[in-house]
């Protein structure tokens, strides 16, 4: 049977955490444990996970509020002996085959870092379905991911070959941990493994950091005030690659982050880097939003 440890960051998660955490313990097939990281917690969380560590299958230790991502990367760093880490949202429900499931589809690249992430199905605050996701449908290139994140955190599972790889580097610029890690897997060439189906059911409420509708509002949100601002995410993003990734990625990737690292330099580097069919966005909204960032330095 299979080790998993699952990394879940905790923020005054009170109303849906014991569903969360019963729906995880409820997982078959695999040997299942459970880390916490709580992001300073103002409620009954702490009171919750205290409850839940006396099963012996879940340890959590409480740290100053750093948001998602810092707290995610935290949890990567302290990570535990297992053969596979999946990340967790307090407010969701697994169903008790999705670690299974993964595991039936990664398990074949042992001898690699692999990674594996899937559709979500997203529900309301009673688990009731919303809808079911359109997207995504397969997984990006290195290059396509550099424009746009098409992976959420609360889908993946991966082993612990890529696990010990992402820890080799801390970055300094990192916008969530999910698209850290999915991009590290991308560079170096791990196999990445897309699910067209799902065993996580997304709550959407008004307290959930990202939710579908808000995820979406926050991505355009976050497209016009990279014009605006300049505040050059992606290329930040491939300097922080480049630091601690460089020597483990195959030529063509190495190629992709020094345009994006050094595109702003002259006018032929902004060109060339718009007409890379390696870089090349899918949905006409991005491709729009990418050119427009090259032209004005805000990639």
């Amino acid at each position: 049977m299979y080790k998993v440890q699952v990394l879940l960051s905790t923020y005054n998660g009170e109303r849906y955490l014991a569903e969360l955490i019963n729906s995880l313990l409820e997982q078959k097939g695999v040997d299942i444990n459970i880390l916490v990281r709580d992001d300073g917690s103002t409620d009954r969380t702490v009171e919750i996970l205290e409850r839940f560590k006396e099963t012996g299958l879940l340890d959590y230790y409480q740290g100053q509020n750093i948001k998602p991502a810092r707290s995610f990367l935290d949890l990567i760093n302290r990570a535990g002996t297992a053969d596979y880490y999946a990340f967790c949202d307090q407010d969701d429900y697994w169903e008790n085959c999705k670690l299974l499931r993964a595991i039936n589809m990664i398990n074949i690249y042992y001898n690699q870092p692999a990674l594996y992430f899937s559709k979500a199905e997203l529900v309301d605050e009673n688990l009731k379905p919303i809808k079911y996701s359109k997207y995504p449908k397969q997984a990006y290139t290195f290059g396509q991911a550099l424009i746009k994140n098409n992976a959420t955190g609360c889908t993946m599972v991966f082993n612990k070959m890529l696990l010990d790889i992402v820890k080799r580097y801390n970055p300094i610029f990192v916008t969530m941990h999910d698209y850290w890690v999915y991009l590290v897997a991308l560079a170096i060439g791990a196999k990445v493994i897309f699910d067209q189906n799902s065993y996580v059911k997304y709550r959407q409420h008004s307290n959930n950091v990202v939710g579908g509708k808000r995820k979406i509002i926050k991505e355009y949100s976050h497209k016009l005030s990279m014009l605006i601002y300049k505040n050059k995410t992606r290329s930040k993003m491939a300097v922080e690659l480049k630091k601690g990734y460089y020597d483990l990625m195959p030529e063509e990737n190495k190629i992709i982050i020094d345009k994006i690292v050094n595109y702003n330099m002259s006018f032929k580097g902004k060109w060339d880097l718009i007409v890379d069919k390696n870089i090349k966005p899918i949905y006409l909204i991005d491709k729009i939003t990418f050119i427009f960032a090259v032209l004005f330095g805000a990639f």
